[in-house]
């Protein structure tokens, strides 16, 4: 009877230490996976303020809004094509002679702040520089300055400005350009970017030109350029018969010929630095895919 107590007390005794050691693995187990959870990154979930921007003065109208950058006080700065987006119908007190009463084209740039309101516009044809015919993407650096390209036809510049609207740098000229291997000037930028540690201006050369330049942000000089593939760029067109036999041979899992190395049959549509200074370089038609460069002499 004394032993069979004894068993008795010997086998509540294990199965109650295995339950506290059970609890305390479960336990564990449940405080892991919460960390876990915790650390997870989440995508940010955004909402449309349908009432921002606040409603503009002087009866003026956004044309195609071209361009978006926020700077470091938090301030929207916004560029448009003005009359070229909108119909006549829309800014008919402009014509001339006048059919309305409103509206007019807003100026070229303009400044909110993180509430919507507009703090300033400026912007356009002025002394000493040549305002792009067709302007895209708009970048302000970390000095404050402004910088525009443009991809209109005869686009083969870039501009820079103060904050206020100043003229201080035009790069290339108007009708300028002579291929992507032209050190003076661009074809039809689509995006600017400017490297706070080492103040050179990366070019997203773009529309017309098949390349990522880099420029001294102060004097404008070029300092190198790349295209497709880290090498030097080649203007020749992909949609001819030999291009399009090596994007065949490419897409059954080749490897590009020497010939073709260079060549890119899309248009470079952005560039930004990400982490570990990689440079993430964007592009359009027909690839859409993105590239990455250490940024480095090529």
């Amino acid at each position: 009877m004394i032993k069979l107590l004894r068993d008795r007390k010997f086998v509540c005794g294990t199965a109650l230490a295995a339950g506290i050691l059970g609890l305390g693995v479960g336990q564990a187990v449940l405080q892991k996976r919460a960390e876990a959870q915790g650390s997870t990154v989440q995508a940010p979930i955004f909402e449309v303020d349908p009432l921002w921007p606040k409603p503009l003065p002087n009866n003026w109208l956004l044309g195609w809004t071209i361009g978006l950058w926020v700077d470091e006080l938090d301030h929207v700065w916004v560029i448009h094509r003005g009359a070229g987006g909108l119909h006549n119908n829309e800014r008919g007190a402009e014509l001339s002679p006048p059919i309305a009463e409103c509206c007019r084209t807003a100026p070229p740039i303009l400044v909110y702040d993180s509430d919507g309101t507009l703090l300033r516009t400026w912007g356009g044809p002025g002394p000493g520089y040549e305002w792009p015919q067709s302007n895209h993407g708009i970048h302000v650096d970390y000095k404050g300055n402004v910088w525009i390209g443009g991809n209109g036809e005869k686009d083969a510049h870039i501009l820079k400005f103060t904050n206020d609207g100043k003229f201080i740098m035009q790069v290339g000229h108007l009708g300028g350009n002579k291929g992507s291997n032209d050190q003076e000037n661009f074809g039809r930028v689509a995006k600017i970017w400017v490297d706070p540690k080492t103040n050179e201006a990366y070019i997203a050369d773009g529309y017309l030109n098949k390349r990522v330049a880099v420029i001294d942000a102060d004097t404008g000089k070029m300092k190198r350029y790349w295209g497709a593939y880290g090498n030097k760029p080649d203007d020749t067109n992909l949609g001819s018969p030999a291009g399009v036999q090596a994007r065949r041979h490419l897409r059954e899992g080749g490897v590009l010929r020497q010939e073709h190395q260079g060549r890119r049959r899309g248009m470079g549509h952005r560039v930004l630095q990400g982490p570990a200074a990689a440079l993430h370089h964007a592009g359009r038609r027909p690839e859409r895919a993105g590239a990455r460069h250490r940024a480095r002499d090529a």
